[in-house]
């Protein structure tokens, strides 16, 4: 399995145990924030890593600083060389995310420039249209990220309330693949996702589970070069 296809598959998974969080309408976002963090921690438990939370980095020599990182929301550690192997963080407010990633001392974008062969994932909770336009396109033309393996899951949507459009967006090492689900409540108020077509208002007959159907994007733009599942 190479990069590309473990960053769609932990996609996939996220999407298809959505449900499983058992997030309700009458919990806030500081409690999803916490249900995420533990659902990525048990996936890398059950990988064979070890999850920590709260990770501060060693910098490399001649790094930007000479003292820890500021810590990291949930790492995964190789076991046999204590080694990061992916770095997450997790926002909830759209104007955050340029302290996650576009920070050049902080969270993603500080992670991105130590020498470890890392995976980069951004769990952000909403972002408006505009905000994430911004936070794609300079990902996808900065130095840094584009020699990493980033993830991103996006909420979109023009308030928190209403950012039911879920995108991820994949950068193995430079190449940019994107997929898109949607989040929709059950009739007990609690939140589930798909993918597929986005939510009608009318009632119709439910159709066949949805495929995840991935695009890619012409590196360093926002241009469809192929699409495909």
């Amino acid at each position: 399995m190479n990069d590309a296809m473990f960053m769609k598959r932990m996609f996939h998974g996220y999407i298809r145990n959505y449900a499983a969080l058992r997030w309700h309408v009458l919990n806030n976002y500081a409690d999803m924030t916490s249900l995420e963090i533990s659902y990525f921690s048990k996936l890398g438990t059950l990988l064979g890593y070890v999850p920590v939370r709260e990770y501060a980095d060693v910098p490399p020599a001649q790094h930007h600083y000479a003292n820890k990182s500021n810590p990291r929301d949930l790492v995964w550690l190789n076991l046999e060389e204590n080694k990061v192997i992916l770095h997450l963080e997790r926002e909830n407010e759209s104007s955050n995310y340029f302290n996650a990633v576009r920070n050049v001392k902080n969270k993603l974008l500080d992670s991105a420039q130590f020498p470890e062969d890392r995976y980069l994932v951004g769990v952000f909770g909403w972002v408006t249209d505009a905000d994430y336009s911004g936070m794609i396109g300079f990902v996808a033309n900065n130095n840094h990220y584009q020699k990493k393996n980033v993830m991103f899951i996006s909420y979109i949507g023009p308030t928190k309330n209403e950012a039911t459009q879920i995108v991820c967006d994949i950068f193995p090492k430079g190449s940019h693949e994107r997929c898109e689900a949607w989040a929709e409540l059950d009739k007990g108020g609690y939140w589930y996702a798909h993918f597929g077509p986005a939510p009608s208002a009318e009632c119709q007959p439910l159709p066949p589970p949805a495929v995840p159907r991935w695009i890619q994007i012409k590196a360093g733009t926002n241009q469809i070069t192929n699409q495909r599942t």
